[in-house]
C-alpha cells in the first residue's frame, strides 16, 4: 500500500510524518513482510517475521527493482532489513533519480539521502569503489557519530580513497540530516 494511501492516523503515516520524511508517494507499507518477500522471492528468506514494515524500494537506472529495505516500527528485532531482488546490483537508494553527471551526495540511509538534492543511501554498502558510476564527483556524509569505531573506519577508508567527505563540525550536535530537519539548523 502506498504510504502516501494511508490514513494520517496509520501507524507507519504517523512515523513518516514525526519525521518529516518528504516523498511518501515513493514508500510503501506491508501488513506483512514475510508474505510480502515471499512473493518477490520465494523461500528464499524463511527465517523473516510476519509483522509490519515500511517498505523502502531501491531502483537502479532503468527503474527496475533491484533491492528493498524494510523498516520496523514495533521497536522489537532488526530496525532494517534489506533483501537483495537482483545478487548483481549495489544496495543503493535513489539510483533511478541521481543525475550521475552532477557532483552526488552519498548518506548512509535512505531517509536521510531524501533530504538533500542529488543524493542517493548506501544502506550498508560501501561505495569507494563505484567511482565509475559519478562522472561529477561524490561527498561522502555520514552520520555525526564521531565516537561510532564503525563509521570513523569507514571515513578514513574514504579519506584514504581520496574521496570528498563532509567531516561534521563540533558545533553540530545533531546525529544526521534527519535529525537536523527536525530540529534546526543548530
Amino acid at each position: 500500500i502506498p504510504i502516501s494511501k494511508l490514513d494520517n492516523s496509520h501507524v507507519a503515516k504517523k512515523y513518516l510524518l514525526s519525521r518529516k520524511i518528504p516523498n511518501l508517494d515513493e514508500l510503501y507499507y506491508t501488513d506483512d513482510f514475510k508474505a510480502f518477500v515471499d512473493k518477490l522471492l520465494p523461500n528464499k528468506y524463511d527465517t523473516l517475521a510476519s509483522e509490519g514494515r515500511i517498505i523502502i524500494p531501491f531502483y537502479d537506472r532503468s527503474k527496475n527493482l533491484v533491492a528493498l529495505q524494510g523498516r520496523n516500527l514495533s521497536g522489537n528485532g532488526l530496525r532494517y532489513i534489506t533483501i537483495k531482488i537482483r545478487e548483481d546490483s549495489p544496495k543503493i537508494y535513489g539510483m533511478d533519480k541521481v543525475d550521475t553527471n552532477e557532483r552526488v551526495y552519498i548518506l548512509e540511509g535512505p531517509f536521510d539521502s531524501m533530504f538533500l538534492p542529488n543524493s542517493i543511501g548506501m544502506a550498508g554498502s560501501d561505495l569507494t569503489d563505484t567511482t565509475n558510476i559519478f562522472h561529477s564527483g561524490m561527498t561522502f556524509i555520514y552520520d555525526n557519530e564521531r565516537r561510532n569505531k564503525e563509521i570513523v573506519s569507514r571515513m578514513e577508508g574514504v579519506i584514504e580513497s581520496g574521496h570528498d567527505i563532509f567531516i561534521w563540525p563540533d558545533t553540530i550536535e545533531k546525529k544526521d540530516i534527519n535529525e537536523i530537519s527536525l530540529k534546526g539548523s543548530s
